[in-house]
């Protein structure tokens, strides 16, 4: 459910992009994740806010779910083991 709603905050300028990352390896029962997101700004202000038309795009991607349904669904399914914030600092391309 999340990755249509993130392509409209793609769309909508709020993102450069978002990406879902499977741990690979290591793995096994002992591991503290399994699952990464990676969310890219364009601007460092945008972290500020990161999700501010929550409620319109959720409404125009979701018709007829509310946000506190798809919010408890979220933390239902995840642990949220710990957030970072990144910063480029060089590359190549």
């Amino acid at each position: 459910m999340w990755k249509p709603l993130n392509q409209e905050f793609i769309k909508e300028g709020q993102f450069r992009s978002w990406a879902l990352y499977g741990l690979q390896f290591p793995s096994g029962t002992d591991e503290k994740y399994d699952y990464a997101t990676v969310n890219a700004f364009d601007k460092f202000g945008q972290l500020e806010n990161p999700y501010g038309n929550f409620g319109k795009i959720l409404a125009k991607v979701h018709p007829g779910v509310k946000a506190d349904d798809f919010i408890n669904r979220t933390e239902k399914t995840r642990n949220l083991v710990r957030s970072e914030v990144w910063v480029l600092v060089d590359k190549a391309e």
